[in-house]
């Protein structure tokens, strides 16, 4: 009764403070916050920590707190969605919108310059303005200079087809237990239908470690650790496939500095690996940079509507 008190009393204040309110508590970290909050341990570990893995694959509670109360407000305050038929469709939308040969595909970058960018087989591109997207790690491949210093979660997860879902509202369901293997477990299809076909569910398994095995041998202690959780129909569950993902979210701790972008020597980077790992972050990082080199193009056409090159 004590923590749910004191819950009620978190999302209130989560409620009424804005962003830039919540950014103070950048400097410590969730398990500091979740403490100075009064928490029983209890709550902690069997709610917190694996809502935490859940999210960002990090169970550590060493994840700033800002980055915690942000994603707690958004979770019960905002509405979640997930995109029609895959997140890939999201990049699908913005490249209708270019014009044709503004994309190339299987375009190895050799060097990259303010103001051209040298393929691997010799073509030069130029371009009046370069923003680099890449990840930090490979970012370092091409810039030996920009060390990546960032640290990365690992990730398992599988995925089942099934007709009967474990359950039919939107929720993530949170292993509160010490023992097993699963984390967290959730079904897409409740919030987008579009991500199986008519009269079938997809259900998301995460696992609480990376877990390198077989992958027969990986279904079959997930599906006996599941019977326990939703009885015998987990039997009747289709597997589709496993992903085991080294360098899956880069890891936000305390007085992380968040920004959403960069220019280093004429050249811009951009991506949620300034922040924090997120569709969100990704497009806010998008867009702020393609505003600051609208501007730099166009410095006094600061509301002009122009094209603007993403590869």
């Amino acid at each position: 009764f004590r923590d749910k008190m004191k819950l009620g009393a978190m999302l209130t204040f989560l409620m009424t403070s804005s962003d830039d309110q919540l950014k103070k508590f950048q400097s410590i970290t969730t398990k500091e916050y979740l403490v100075s909050r009064g928490f029983s341990e209890k709550l902690i570990e069997t709610v917190f920590r694996p809502l935490c893995h859940a999210i960002y694959f990090d169970a550590s509670l060493n994840t700033s707190a800002y980055l915690f109360t942000s994603m707690l407000k958004n979770f019960a305050f905002e509405d979640s969605t997930l995109p029609a038929y895959g997140i890939g469709s999201i990049a699908v939308q913005l490249g209708e919108k270019l014009e044709e040969d503004t994309v190339h595909f299987h375009s190895k970058v050799k060097n990259i310059f303010e103001d051209s960018v040298e393929l691997s087989n010799g073509e030069v591109i130029h371009a009046k303005k370069v923003i680099v997207t890449i990840p930090p790690l490979d970012a370092e491949k091409v810039f030996p200079k920009r060390k990546c210093e960032i640290e990365y979660s690992s990730y398992t997860c599988l995925y089942f087809s099934t007709k009967t879902p474990p359950v039919k509202s939107p929720i993530i369901l949170l292993n509160g237990k010490t023992e097993g293997i699963v984390n967290n477990v959730f079904v897409p299809t409740t919030i987008q239908p579009s991500y199986a076909p008519p009269g079938y569910h997809l259900v998301c398994v995460s696992l609480k470690s990376f877990e390198d095995k077989e992958d027969d041998e990986l279904i079959y202690d997930v599906l006996k650790e599941l019977i326990d959780w939703f009885g015998v129909k987990v039997n009747d569950w289709m597997h589709i496939k496993t992903y085991h993902i080294q360098s899956a979210l880069p890891k936000v701790h305390a007085n992380h500095e968040i920004k959403y972008s960069e220019e280093v020597n004429g050249i811009h980077f951009c991506g949620d690996s300034l922040s924090y790992g997120s569709v969100n972050n990704a497009l806010i990082s998008g867009k702020e940079t393609a505003e600051k080199v609208m501007q730099q193009l166009s410095p006094s056409k600061k509301n002009s509507r122009k094209s603007v090159f993403f590869n």
